[in-house]
């Protein structure tokens, strides 16, 4: 027998399933009822065994040829296998025969979600609503296809509808704090959810939602509060030990996320990502064998997670071991060539170790790839500049300047390369106004030459801004 039951599979399923690819084995010809054959057609959907759907969906309209459920299956079946005009058609002749069968409706909104018709879905869904059992459901349904429009406001107001009917909608709420965070209105949505909390204050999944929230606006110590809540309702919500450890590393606590983060494997399998942000977190504490060992665990488990050579590029160079460092880096390239920021990473390996053509080269790599990336003309210059060839790192930094003349951090590094050059009436002319709007971030003063910091002129220059 080549059918593979899953272990939620009933005997009964069993038994039906087996009985019919009995009769196709021995091409015999049973009879079966109308229960019995949507069943055996669901089973082979469900797993998208369309060869064995199609056996079963050609047997249900022999036996029973104007029975309406069986034109339904057969539109799924045509909509899995891409033939969305003949689903369209065997719909239209479901409904000439049940004109009021809500899953007709349904079916065909899902139809027109495929094509891209979505406004013609949302007109579907809200036909079917007024009869709909479970018209929260539908509300989400709309909602979807709104977003599917790009309209996430009216998404919002269709899955607002829907918890007010439900409030225990959870996919609903996690959709809204969704919506939220893409339409960027992260206080509007906080306040949501505090005005939902206050009529229903155990719902675990409105706090866990208020914490991401609070988490992507960076309020992680609000964020770490929410998470409390969802743990004091549910405290195997492994979840909300996540998010609240990824809360405690963004606020630098790494040995409190560490804890949180093994806490969380006490409540689910471990997941590869668990295990590269320990090894982030022993990173960060200098506690470089454990990082090793957590981000070797992640790649044990996910051979392809390219993050894990990198923390283990990044730790090898902290190590002092920068040959290493380059070859672990490489690898995470070999796995995602397309990736940018990986190139860049491996032009800062390669400068580090005066490697400049080959850094430069790497930087071009990623310029291929996002050539549109203004950081990288930065990136160019401090190399030149390390180089010292501050003649085209002065060049690369005003081109860039061109395309972002209000980039503070590009002001700083030109003045400190004009500096750099003997021309210091021109670079404190050059400063003046970062030093006067941004003071607080002077640092990038010394990105590229960091004796600066010693500079005694350059300090009592930088002095003068400083506000009392």
């Amino acid at each position: 027998m080549s059918v593979e039951f899953e272990p939620w599979d009933d005997q009964e399923t069993r038994s039906l399933i087996e009985r019919f690819e009995g009769m196709l084995g021995f091409k015999g010809h049973y009879f079966f009822d109308v229960d019995d054959l949507e069943d055996i057609i669901d089973f082979y959907l469900e797993r998208n065994n369309l060869s064995k759907a199609r056996q079963a969906i050609n047997l249900a309209m022999s036996q029973h040829p104007l029975n309406v459920s069986f034109l339904i299956r057969k539109a799924h079946f045509l909509l899995a296998s891409d033939k969305t005009d003949e689903a369209l058609l065997v719909l239209d002749e479901a409904e000439s025969l049940d004109p009021v069968n809500s899953d007709i409706l349904y079916t065909r909104a899902a139809l027109f979600s495929k094509m891209k018709r979505y406004a013609e879905a949302i007109d579907q869904y809200l036909q079917a609503l007024p009869e709909a059992e479970e018209q929260d459901e539908v509300y989400a349904y709309i909602a979807f296809e709104y977003e599917n429009l790009g309209n996430y406001d009216m998404a919002l107001e269709y899955l607002k509808k829907g918890v007010a009917i439900n409030a225990e909608n959870f996919s609903a709420l996690y959709e809204i704090s969704f919506c939220y965070e893409v339409v960027q209105k992260l206080e509007e949505g906080i306040s949501w959810f505090k005005a939902f909390l206050d009529k229903h204050p155990y719902s675990k999944v409105a706090w866990f939602c208020l914490g991401v929230l609070h988490s992507t606006s960076g309020e992680y110590e609000q964020a770490i509060d929410a998470y409390d809540f969802v743990i004091a309702i549910d405290e195997s919500y492994s979840s909300a030990y996540f998010n609240k450890a990824n809360a405690y590393a963004n606020l630098r606590n790494y040995n409190k996320a560490l804890e949180l983060y093994k806490e969380t494997l006490g409540y689910e399998d471990p997941e590869v990502t668990t295990y590269f942000y320990i090894g982030e977190c022993y990173q960060e504490l200098e506690d470089y064998e454990n990082a090793l060992i957590f981000f070797k665990k992640a790649l044990e488990m996910d051979e392809f997670f390219a993050e894990s050579y990198v923390g283990m590029a990044e730790v090898y160079e902290s190590l002092g071991q920068p040959e290493l460092s380059v070859e672990l880096m490489k690898k995470a390239l070999d796995l995602y060539p397309e990736n940018s920021d990986f190139w860049q990473q491996l032009a800062d390996l390669l400068s580090d170790q005066k490697l400049y053509k080959e850094a430069l080269e790497a930087l071009e790599e990623a310029a291929k790839i996002d050539p549109t990336a203004l950081e990288l003309r930065d990136h160019q210059a401090w190399i030149y500049a390390d180089m010292g060839d501050l003649v085209t790192a002065e060049l690369k930094l005003l081109k860039a300047m061109e395309e972002q003349p209000e980039d503070v951090m590009l002001k700083y590094h030109l003045g400190s390369v004009v500096w750099m050059s003997g021309r210091i009436p021109e670079a404190l002319l050059i400063l003046d106004s970062p030093l006067t709007d941004s003071f607080d971030l002077h640092d990038y003063l010394f990105d590229f030459f960091p004796d600066l910091k010693t500079n005694q002129e350059l300090l009592n220059f930088i002095g003068n801004f400083k506000k009392a």
